[in-house]
């Protein structure tokens, strides 16, 4: 989406989801039932929430893979699928996936926004899984009777549910989304050693090292505050009492700095970088899913302070930060970051395209 018009782009339908996969060489040092369970039992989810308050009353959209209408999966029972799960929603800063019932299906964390969990899967089992507004959730899933998936934005259901039909045998409608792999040898599972359940530490990239490592030193910290406030009878949206600036950034930073930033007020306005992801540092976590140790593309902590580390790798220049709620950043709740260094910085970019110009070709 383009920045300043991100909620008109995202509520028309300009959003999606990218998939990274393992590549086949670095998948064939995993255990067969591992592979299966990465490769060939995936089910991929995308829900989307949109409140249109010009209209009164006010009209809801939600969907579900793109359409307005509920959605059936297929599963055999007791075997263990891929969700690869992301919210896309306009408003509500937290919403969240539920299993109904809740002992229906067994469900663990692999990976937020799109990384993996250090440790792979989860070690507790939970039926409920927050998102922010805009975020990703991936699932060990194993289920052994029928259930629904619910879909809630903040505290209200959205509508959307997908119902897990548990089959005793392979699905065959081809209408529904079908996986299974009924060798024994093979039958997937997202553990290292299915019999003792025992985790797997996942490789990460460079750019994303452990920035708690007792050998790093912070070079800088950065107190963070996302406000709203009223002057004049006007609502001001701002970070640290900024708003957006085209000529003016709001700090200055090093390429390869590390920065530990506190950031507040977050539980209204879900804090959002580019192109640098953000570990959790605050000890035992921000709440909600925002985990101690764990990497993530947004915060929106359940507490008045929310501690995490930053390393600006490869990319210097301008580094935008915003508040993720669309309307807010469209809004000017949004601010850039100079990273200096690099053979790069201060290279021109290639001259801004006219809509116009584009339009006559």
């Amino acid at each position: 989406h383009r920045h300043p018009i991100s909620a008109i782009q995202v509520g028309g339908g300009a959003y999606g989801l990218l998939i990274i996969d393992e590549t086949d060489e670095n998948m064939q040092q995993y255990p067969k039932h591992l592979q299966t369970f990465l490769q060939s039992n995936e089910v991929t989810l995308q829900f989307f929430s949109v409140l249109d308050k010009r209209k009164k009353p006010y009209k809801r959209t939600t969907k579900v893979n793109g359409k307005e209408d509920n959605l059936t999966v297929s599963l055999v029972q007791n075997d263990y699928y891929y969700f690869r799960i992301s919210a896309v929603v306009i408003s509500d800063p937290i919403s969240y996936v539920e299993f109904v019932p809740a002992k229906a299906c067994e469900s663990r964390v692999v990976a937020y926004d799109g990384v993996y969990r250090s440790k792979v899967p989860h070690e507790d089992i939970s039926s409920k899984h927050s998102l922010t507004t805009s975020s990703r959730v991936d699932l060990a899933v194993k289920c052994n009777h029928t259930a629904t998936l619910v879909f809630h934005q903040g505290k209200v259901s959205t509508g959307r549910n997908v119902t897990l039909k548990v089959t005793m045998a392979p699905a065959t409608d081809v209408s529904t989304i079908e996986t299974s792999n009924n060798n024994d040898v093979y039958v997937a599972s997202p553990f290292w050693n299915k019999e003792t359940q025992s985790q797997w530490s996942p490789r990460r990239p460079y750019y994303m090292p452990n920035l708690l490592a007792d050998n790093l030193l912070v070079d800088e910290f950065w107190n963070v505050s996302l406000e709203d406030t009223i002057e004049n009878g006007q609502k001001i949206l701002s970070i640290n009492n900024h708003t957006w600036d085209v000529n003016k950034s709001i700090r200055t930073f090093e390429l390869h700095q590390l920065v530990e930033l506190n950031l507040f007020k977050t539980q209204k306005h879900p804090f959002h970088v580019h192109i640098n992801r953000m570990q959790i540092v605050e000890p035992g976590g921000c709440g909600l899913r925002f985990e101690e140790s764990q990497y993530f593309d947004s915060i929106a902590s359940a507490k008045k302070k929310c501690s995490v580390r930053m390393q600006f790798f490869d990319f210097a220049g301008r580094v935008i930060a915003h508040c993720h709620k669309l309307k807010h950043e469209d809004k000017g709740m949004m601010v850039w970051l100079e990273i200096t260094g690099g053979p790069e910085y201060g290279v021109p970019g290639d001259p801004q395209l006219v809509c116009e110009a584009n339009l006559q070709l």
